[in-house]
């Protein structure tokens, strides 16, 4: 890709409130042993993990700021791992002085010459594998991701470019960061050289309170001025460092954070898989969520259809109340036109059987709402032994009457 990540992070050490004293701050951290290395290492790659997952935030403002109670972990096993691969170079090089210096043999000082070169490029070689580590490390917060160096190779070899283009500027940078500190010291020894000298006019004299306070002050003098050129030079190595990794994360943004899976699981580029176009997609997905959650608190008329079903809703109960209401209307005469001609009989004419037999069949009749059925069989029904004595009991209280 055609893109200056040293600018990128650059800008972005630039662009943070109050950055140049957080630098100090962090200065003044990595003067404690171990711990304070470890803080800053925590605080360092704790924001270039935030340009890997393409989160745009300034730097904090709190050194020892813990939001994800990951960030003394995190620094410890970052400085373990620094420590480790470091300890290859250091034991490399010593081994090529030792063997330089063994004697006036000039093959053994040639091999050692080699092997101190050799160590050198080994250790440009393997600050890839320190960034590319120490990153993998902040991703997962496990100290076993930096090992895996068959990942780390693949991620050197598919970009390259990138990283070694941070490399040069980064070690361009730090060449011109220490011919300048070597500049700024020079006069630091030049002064003190100048005051041993002042003190051999003192010794002269053979005043021992003349000669103490000689020492003592070109002595102090001498330390405050190395202590001042020192923290110069870890500001300027922290704002180097801050910058760098920032770096390394937008380099390792590239190989689509988003979409990683486990520890050991291999990278969407191993499986095939385009650089650009799955980190296009991986960060679209990420910050999709984002939007369209906004989206409906932010426009109200989110809300409008739930308004407008609630009518649709009212006719529905209408409906359903209108058939309810039919059947107790259709229920009342059928419940009474039955019985209300049985008790009435006004007529009460002996010698017709007609009402009787109307009566019987009304009471043997399946269907009540037909009141003219039993007209037809009058004729039919004189088997019935029953029929008869209705209508005798009519006619005595006829005669009574």
């Amino acid at each position: 890709m055609n893109v200056s990540f040293f600018s990128m992070a650059w800008q972005d050490v630039k662009s943070s409130p109050r950055w140049f004293a957080t630098a100090l701050k962090l200065a003044l951290v990595q003067m404690i042993p171990v711990f304070g290395s470890m803080v800053s290492e925590g605080y360092i790659y704790g924001w270039a993990r935030e340009a890997a997952w393409n989160i745009h935030k300034p730097m904090p403002t709190a050194v020892f700021h813990n939001e994800d109670g990951t960030l003394y972990k995190r620094g410890a096993f970052i400085w373990v791992y620094a420590l480790v691969l470091g300890l290859i170079t250091v034991v490399l090089s010593e081994l090529g002085s030792v063997i330089m210096g063994s004697g006036d043999n000039a093959a053994l000082a040639a091999i050692g010459l080699l092997i101190s070169l050799a160590t050198f490029a080994l250790g440009i070689f393997l600050q890839l594998f320190v960034w590319t580590g120490s990153m993998r490390i902040a991703l997962y917060n496990t100290l076993g991701s930096g090992f895996q160096l068959n990942r780390l190779w693949n991620m050197i070899k598919r970009e390259s470019s990138g990283i070694i283009r941070i490399l040069i500027t980064y070690f361009l940078v730090s060449l011109a960061v220490g011919f300048i500190m070597g500049i700024l010291l020079m006069p630091i020894v030049i002064g003190v050289i100048a005051a041993g000298v002042g003190s051999v006019d003192v010794l002269a004299t053979a005043d021992e309170f003349a000669i103490f306070g000689t020492i003592l002050g070109a002595g102090a003098m001498a330390t405050i001025l190395l202590i001042v050129w020192a923290f110069v030079l870890m500001v300027a190595t922290v704002i180097l460092e801050l910058v760098s990794v920032r770096a390394i994360g937008y380099w390792t943004s590239q190989f689509d954070v988003a979409m990683w899976g486990a520890e050991r699981a291999p990278m969407p580029f191993e499986t095939g898989a385009p650089l650009g176009q799955t980190y296009s997609a991986a960060y679209q997905q990420y910050q999709q969520p984002v939007q369209t959650y906004q989206q409906p608190t932010a426009q109200p008329s989110y809300q409008t259809p739930m308004a407008q079903q609630n009518p649709q809703a009212q006719p529905v109960q209408q409906q359903y109340q209108a058939p309810v209401a039919q059947p107790q209307v259709v229920e009342q005469p059928a419940a009474d036109q039955p019985y209300h001609p049985a008790p009435a009989e006004p007529p009460v004419q002996p010698l017709e059987p007609v009402a009787q037999q109307a009566v019987q069949s009304l009471d043997g009749a399946a269907d009540p709402v037909q009141p003219a059925a039993p007209e037809a069989p009058a004729p039919a029904e004189p088997a019935q032994p029953a029929a008869p004595e209705q209508p005798a009991d009519a006619a005595d209280d006829a005669d009574q009457r």
